[in-house]
């Protein structure tokens, strides 16, 4: 089984995880809202996109991951 992390800081992931009994792991991740085995996802709602992509911090945020 792959084991799922969610980044405690998510509350909606979190949430969602809960409601379909997914089973995941909370913890704060360095990079990344969740990760799954060697996969890392950064999920962004519009508004945060288009700031991360203004200020420069999705380039950074992609290098990290």
């Amino acid at each position: 089984m792959v084991d799922i992390k969610i980044d405690d800081r998510e509350p909606d992931l979190i949430s969602c995880f809960l409601s379909y009994k997914f089973p995941f792991k909370i913890e704060r991740l360095p990079v990344g809202d969740i990760v799954c085995g060697d996969i890392v996802i950064e999920r962004k709602e519009i508004n945060d996109f288009a700031g991360s992509l203004m200020e420069g911090r999705l380039t950074e945020q992609i290098n990290n991951m």
